[in-house]
């Protein structure tokens, strides 16, 4: 009889974690109201995947809003000269590093490790195979670290296997990822400094690293489509 209680707690258990991490009973029938996204490249060639994901976690504005290109194609790396902020006596050409991300780019798609101009500060969240996730490196020739957000269609729509935190996140932040996060980085820093210098005390005090955008060359963009999603029946955005 002991046996068989702890064999009954366990099952409850697992029963509770699941209904936990899904929100949802696992014997409750999927409803037809819940919202529905799909995912495929952009001018997508006969025999590529559409990939879909229904859930009652997807809303409108972590999906199809957080992406700004206007605000995106205005904070992008730039090829003038770039100054150091802890020593504006020295700098680097835009350009010249733009040709060292695009190489480490390159080497992240061929599935390498370890990196020509770059050292890896974390890379917890990040699947090399698959080509996705965060993966977070430091320039060995100069004091900038760059964070490489990665997604595929099939990714995207992947939200439960990508570890704890991003799953967490997913959950509670409406359907977000850490690739549509990314797109917020640079307008929460430029709303933080707004603060920052409105303050006599903390305007001499306090700075916030600057933040550029970047996307590598001839790389094609992720169509997103959305079905029953906030008052729309179907809406639709690239990222």
């Amino acid at each position: 009889m002991k046996k068989l209680n702890h064999y009954f707690y366990f099952l409850l258990f697992g029963g509770l974690l699941y209904i936990s991490l899904h929100a949802r009973s696992p014997l409750r029938p999927r409803e037809s109201y819940v919202p529905i996204i799909t995912t495929e490249w952009e001018s997508r060639t006969p025999g590529e995947k559409i990939y879909l994901l229904s859930d009652s976690h997807l809303e409108l504005y972590p999906l199809f809003q957080t992406f700004d290109k206007k605000h995106f194609e205005e904070n992008l790396l730039p090829n003038g000269p770039i100054t150091f902020k802890n020593e504006p006596n020295k700098s680097v050409d835009g350009s010249e590093f733009k040709k060292d991300i695009e190489q480490f780019f390159k080497e992240v798609r061929a599935q390498k490790k370890t990196f020509k101009d770059f050292t890896i500060l974390k890379k917890r969240d990040f699947n090399f195979r698959k080509q996705a996730g965060l993966l977070v490196v430091k320039s060995k020739k100069y004091p900038f670290v760059v964070k490489l957000f990665m997604e595929t269609p099939r990714s995207f729509v992947r939200p439960y296997n990508k570890g704890f935190e991003p799953h967490c996140i997913f959950t509670i932040s409406g359907g977000v990822t850490r690739h549509t996060l990314g797109f917020t980085r640079i307008k929460n820093a430029h709303s933080i400094q707004k603060r920052i210098d409105e303050s006599d005390y903390w305007s001499t005090r306090l700075t916030v690293p600057s933040k550029w955008f970047w996307t590598p060359k001839n790389y094609r963009w992720i169509r997103l489509d959305g079905y029953r999603i906030g008052n729309h029946k179907h809406i639709t955005t690239s990222i």
